[in-house]
């Protein structure tokens, strides 16, 4: 049953809607709807990003045109905000080693001049 050259599906754009919503949440782009809060989980993001890539090379050929526009959009804008996430948790991971080889600058420098005391 091939749904190319006929209307869009709201059941099949809803589903990728879901994964979207779902991605959204990973990425700590949307409220998370139990916490009430942002919650960033990179992991789980890039597996629900790569559900909807599944899909999409699965159903190749078999989606009417907007089906298709909608489900590229969608994973255009995902990868987009996934590579934005990891460069941000990347900057983040160095300030904080940087502030982690400061302090333990700091430490020693401390300890030394005690010593010299």
């Amino acid at each position: 049953m091939s749904e190319q050259g006929s209307a869009a599906s709201p059941i099949f754009l809803g589903l990728v809607q879901q994964y979207q919503f779902m991605a959204l949440i990973h990425l700590g782009k949307m409220i998370h709807p139990e916490s009430q809060k942002l919650e960033r989980n990179l992991e789980a993001a890039k597996a629900t990003i790569d559900i909807l890539g599944t899909l999409e090379q699965k159903t190749k050929g078999n989606l009417a045109p907007e089906e298709d526009r909608f489900l590229q959009q969608v994973l255009t804008n995902l990868r987009l905000n996934y590579v934005d996430e990891s460069k941000r948790k990347e900057e983040t991971t160095d300030e904080k080693s940087e502030e982690g080889r400061a302090e333990e600058r700091g430490t020693s420098e401390g300890e030394s001049g005690k010593k010299d005391s």
